[in-house]
């Protein structure tokens, strides 16, 4: 496992009294989420949340988190989940939430502070199996190796996570054992899915943001992440500068939220991408790019949720999931509904991975062979004919790479004029 994400798990894990919990950031501004069991909350009037951290020297630090107001606890007495408000806790990575049934029963890790670890170090991660659903809507899993009850007690309230693409992907939290071990010593352990913990939120709506990542609500957590121009040798500083002033101008009005209520999941998605992929930030660092491009080239005003829902006709994004190269989404992409593009009309592809590619667009013969789809079985216009010609598409990466290939217009950029060349700019991309 990628010691990144080892980091990260430990970094979202916290000691809750005498079990676990996982922390959880939303787009509260002022609180971050403990995600935990019932039974760690036992004497509410006595509740310790504390995150054991190691440095970069490899040195151990304790953190005692402030507790607000009181635990938020589901309203059926036999689902054994609550949530805690602490003080925020800045720069946790982000977490993406998925049904484990789309993503397969194996590589799962149970993080905890068990208590035979004692007071030290005591995180630890317990590798899972996934294997079936039971009574009230739990899941049983299975630690490997083997684990008996004495090792896993202090874990129950801990993350149930996944990695994938380096993203920790939280698919629920551990109530405890399924059974006594001197019933059955299987290693057996029950987890709540993460939607027990939407019920809670769901009922306490007026308190409480929803178990979404905290970037769904601004885009201002995630305007430095665009436009990071690593091959522009000249004037990096003063281009960035002026595309993230565009950014800021319109992220007050328009949150990817907004979008995501305007345009719904399926349009954002490409053919069989789960639903869950919504909540991957490198597809909103995407839309981003491409709303600063289309403000910059937007003649008066600032972009509106109305630009937003009349965008897809003219330029449309779609994010998929690939293994090593955004080509392999042609396929699927063709085979996605693209009925709402205008002849003409522009498609950029954004991926988790393959984020910055040599190659950012194909000719029309070229995606006719990679697609292998009959042009009669894509879903388009009726203006559009020939679906690999009167539709442009691109990968995201292309609007930088067009920025960096076109630097010798930025030689002579300063402050007075920057504005004005990017326009020019601009006006050629979208």
């Amino acid at each position: 496992m990628n010691m990144n994400i080892d980091d990260a798990f430990r970094n979202l894990t916290v000691k809750v009294n005498n079990g676990s919990g996982c922390l959880f950031q939303t787009g509260d501004e002022e609180h971050t989420y403990v995600l935990t069991a019932r039974h760690n909350l036992v004497d509410t009037n006595s509740i310790e949340i504390k995150r054991i951290l190691l440095d970069h020297d490899s040195c151990l630090t304790v953190e005692t988190l402030d507790i607000i107001g009181e635990p938020y606890f589901h309203d059926d007495i036999n689902i054994d989940a609550a949530i805690c408000k602490v003080k925020k806790v800045t720069n946790l990575p982000y977490i993406k939430k998925c049904d484990f049934n789309s993503l397969g029963k194996e590589d799962f890790y149970l993080c905890g502070h068990p208590e035979v670890r004692g007071a030290g170090d005591s995180f630890r991660l317990n590798k899972l199996n996934i294997l079936n659903s039971r009574e009230f809507g739990y899941i049983e899993g299975e630690l490997t190796p083997v684990v008996n009850q004495d090792e896993v007690s202090g874990q129950s309230g801990g993350g149930i996570f996944y990695e994938k693409n380096g993203t920790p992907i939280l698919i629920g939290i551990q109530k405890g054992m399924a059974i006594d071990d001197e019933v059955e010593a299987l290693s057996r352990i029950r987890i709540l899915p993460y939607k027990f913990f939407d019920d809670i939120v769901n009922k306490n709506s007026d308190d409480l943001s929803k178990l979404s990542p905290s970037f769904l609500a601004s885009f201002n957590e995630i305007i430095k992440s665009t436009y990071t121009l690593n091959n522009l040798p000249i004037k990096k500083e003063l281009i960035q500068s002026e595309l993230h002033a565009n950014a800021q101008s319109f992220t007050d009005s328009i949150s990817p939220r907004d979008i995501l209520n305007c345009l719904g999941f399926g349009k954002l998605l490409i053919k069989d991408e789960p639903q869950s992929s919504i909540y991957d930030s490198q597809l909103w660092i995407g839309m981003l790019e491409l709303l600063i491009m289309i403000q910059i080239n937007k003649n008066t005003g600032l972009l509106s949720i109305d630009d937003i829902s009349n965008m897809n006709k003219k330029t449309k994004l779609m994010f998929g999931t690939v293994v090593s190269s955004w080509h392999e989404l042609i396929s699927s992409l063709y085979q996605s509904d693209l009925t709402e593009l205008d002849k003409g009309g522009k498609i950029f592809v954004v991926t988790p991975n393959d984020t910055t590619p040599l190659v950012t667009s194909y000719n029309p013969d070229i995606l006719m062979n990679i697609a292998n789809v009959s042009p009669k079985n894509i879903k388009v216009g009726h203006a559009i004919t020939s679906p690999f010609k009167d539709i442009e598409l691109r990968h995201i990466y292309d609007l930088q790479k067009t920025l960096i290939e076109n630097m010798n217009n930025f030689i002579n950029a300063d402050a007075g004029n920057i504005e004005d060349l990017l326009k020019n700019e601009a006006k050629n991309i979208v």
